[in-house]
């Protein structure tokens, strides 16, 4: 029903209104991991399971029907951050404990889907060495569309406009990105 949409929804505004030290997060992906378990159990004739959340009681359902589960992990392990911070580099918000459900999700899945290696070394700085990880780039084919030829030839010609799509944040660089522009 199109009112379970809103309830990520409320619970965002939630924090980001009332509650800015509060983190939803843990209980928003709850109640989706329940949601999607309920779908699940109607579903019928599939051997493989393409996650983009962290959903181990429907990993673990689906696991026991015995389906294979790709876990598509889109950003750097929860612990990355943490490691930088112990580096020194001044993050957003104080960087808290790694939730339990997120690595809960990991160790269940049978292929990890990366966007990145950088996204695959953090998963092997958490700890998952052994995990079979997939790296599935988002879309940039950086190596033959920004080589530094290329980038002066085109500046000689026009001034080239840059686009940052993402969160304003520490963990994805903003830092580095404005004091590059």
């Amino acid at each position: 029903p199109f009112y379970k949409n809103y309830l990520a929804r409320f619970f965002n505004a939630l924090r980001i209104y009332f509650f800015p030290f509060l983190n939803f997060r843990k209980l928003d992906v709850w109640f989706f991991d329940r949601f999607v378990l309920k779908n699940l159990k109607r579903m019928e004739d599939f051997d493989l399971a393409h996650l983009g959340e962290y959903l181990p009681k429907s990993i673990k359902y689906l696991k026991k029907k015995g389906i294979k589960i790709f876990l598509d992990i889109p950003i750097g392990h929860h612990n990355y951050p943490q490691y930088l911070q112990e580096q020194g580099f001044k993050m957003d918000n104080e960087v808290g404990e790694t939730p339990v459900y997120l690595n809960e999700a990991i160790n269940l899945a049978d292929v990890i889907v990366a966007p990145s290696e950088f996204v695959k070394k953090t998963l092997e700085m958490a700890g998952f060495v052994d995990k079979k990880t997939t790296i599935v780039p988002f879309g940039a084919d950086l190596a033959d569309n920004f080589k530094e030829d290329d980038i002066i030839k085109r500046l000689e010609k026009e001034p080239i406009k840059f686009i940052f799509s993402g969160a304003v944040n520490y963990r994805k660089g903003i830092n580095f990105l404005l004091e590059a522009w």
